[in-house]
């Protein structure tokens, strides 16, 4: 698929580095299907030391583990893709924020935004009133999201190991926005495969299962349906939140 035109500047910082991972999971999945489909691969070198000729053997049970693998490497890009956009709409809505006040504006912010939102974000906001938290918010007369991002958003465990497509559409849905498949047939997803990798990932964190064993559940064909599904999704994600943000569709209409 081409690539998307991102209009947000913080969520253009999002999708570069999306782009970058895609890559990255591209390259692999070129090498595992190219073990796949070679009798015997073996890897040839020269020993960086001695100049001897050496040489590898790609056994079965390895060409099963790089096969799981590619179940960790789709988790991670879900997650921190999604982190990421996650952290652009709110960075988006600080900045915002920032030049409302600046207009010397005396309303607060916040209650501009739909319900939804405010919700979403008062929710997070309670996290940051421990003692010095409420002292510093009271001498520096902080904003709401600048205190939020810096005090009581913690991206690193927004999603915490069990983003799957549920918790993506109820994400959405508390900030107003809806995931559609972009161009179909083409631009397709299945939830079903986001689950999947999601399920397999514990199993492999949690050591439920060898890297072999689960690779022997995952052929070259399903990979391949797991990443399309994937890269649909992430792209439909980054469009709608792009829509959304460009036309401030995060404002509560009178």
């Amino acid at each position: 698929m081409s690539a998307l035109t991102i209009n947000n500047t913080e969520l253009l910082d999002a999708y570069i580095d999306y782009t970058d991972k895609l890559q990255d999971i591209n390259d692999y999945l070129e090498l595992t299907n190219l073990l796949d489909n070679i009798r015997s691969p073996q890897l040839t070198g020269e020993d960086i030391i001695t100049q001897e000729s050496k040489s590898l053997l790609i056994q079965r049970n390895l060409k099963k583990t790089l096969r799981s693998t590619t179940y960790l490497l789709l988790y991670n890009l879900i997650e921190s893709t999604m982190t990421a956009c996650v952290d652009a709409i709110y960075s988006t809505l600080k900045r915002l924020e920032i030049n409302h006040h600046a207009q010397q504006n005396t309303d607060y912010f916040i209650f501009h935004l739909r319900e939804s939102i405010r919700k979403h974000v008062l929710k997070q906001y309670g996290s940051i009133f421990s003692n010095d938290g409420i002292a510093e918010i009271s001498s520096n007369r902080l904003s709401v999201f600048n205190t939020i991002i810096d005090k009581g958003y913690d991206k690193k465990s927004l999603f915490n190991g069990n983003i799957d497509y549920a918790l993506i559409k109820d994400e959405a849905r508390k900030f107003g926005f809806t995931v559609r498949p972009l161009n179909p047939p083409n631009g397709l997803f299945d939830p079903e495969d986001i689950l999947n990798i999601k399920t397999n990932r514990n199993i492999l964190a949690h050591g439920a299962e060898t890297f072999s064993e689960c690779g022997n559940r995952l052929s070259i064909g399903e990979m391949s349906k797991k990443f399309t599904s994937t890269v649909n999704l992430l792209n439909a994600v980054f469009a709608a939140i792009d829509d959304y943000l460009v036309s401030e569709a995060f404002y509560e209409t009178a």
